[in-house]
């Protein structure tokens, strides 16, 4: 199922949008259409929310204390890195703020609805060609259950298993901070590696898209851990970081 957000404080845009997808969305697809027109209740809500498909985002909110929506699509990308992003604008206006949080693509409300529906249906169609989720077998208590592989943090390795550490989200969800696998960090890289996990250091592997800043020697994750980076492996982490960054830019942008 595809879950579709929008905030903008214009009903009547809310309205339009939701009339389009119904036209342009396939039969028997399953999605979900939710709406904000708060901008404050939004980014209170976003860390609280489970997937979010595609972003729909006004730029300007004249009613919520000098926020806007670049400073919501900058706390939705922690959350939702992956997530299709489309500004939203009764002015166009392309700035250096837009292009840093790498939309899809830019609504300028003025267009017709032809228009506005051809860039909806090329959305839906790179949403429905990209990769599909990694789930990961990992054990609660002694019961097993599937783990989206977006929802890991980072994966440490333990004498005989590993402990998979979570996201804020998944800490919620599952009442712990960690849970455990029984592969090995060497089989996890090999399963993992495509869906960009590095191996900075042989203890452990981390998952790029929580990758807040690093140096040389340390990285440091979006919940502020900092783990170290291995003399040995930092060339291949850097490699790593630069080949995630040029394929989400090229992902959004497509």
């Amino acid at each position: 199922m595809y879950d579709i957000y929008l905030c903008d404080d214009d009903v009547f845009f809310i309205k339009r949008i939701k009339d389009l997808l119904g036209s342009v969305i396939e039969n028997g697809s399953d999605y979900s259409f939710h709406t904000y027109t708060d901008l404050p209740v939004f980014l209170n809500d976003v860390r609280h929310i489970p997937k979010i498909d595609i972003l729909l985002m006004d730029i300007q909110f004249p009613n919520s204390n000098d926020i806007n929506g670049y400073d919501a699509a900058e706390t939705f990308r922690q959350y939702f890195s992956n997530a299709i992003l489309i500004f939203c604008s009764g002015v166009y206006d392309i700035t250096p703020e837009v292009l840093f949080h790498t939309p899809f693509r830019y609504i300028k409300k003025e267009l017709p609805d032809t228009e506005i529906a051809k860039i909806l249906h090329e959305t839906l169609q790179h949403l429905k060609e990209r990769r599909p989720e990694l789930d990961l077998l990992v054990y609660q208590g002694g019961e097993m259950i599937h783990l989206p592989v977006n929802d890991i943090t980072y994966i440490a390795r333990q004498r005989g298993y590993c402990d998979v550490f979570l996201s804020e989200y998944a800490q919620e969800k599952y009442y712990t901070d960690r849970l455990t696998v029984r592969q090995s960090l060497q089989e996890l890289q090999h399963i993992l590696s495509p869906y960009h996990f590095s191996l900075p250091h042989n203890s452990y592997l981390v998952n790029l898209k929580y990758v807040w800043k690093s140096n040389y020697n340390v990285i440091t994750l979006l919940d502020k851990t900092e783990l170290n980076i291995a003399r040995s492996k930092v060339k291949k982490f850097r490699e790593d970081i630069l080949e995630y960054s040029t394929e989400k830019y090229r992902n959004q942008r497509l």
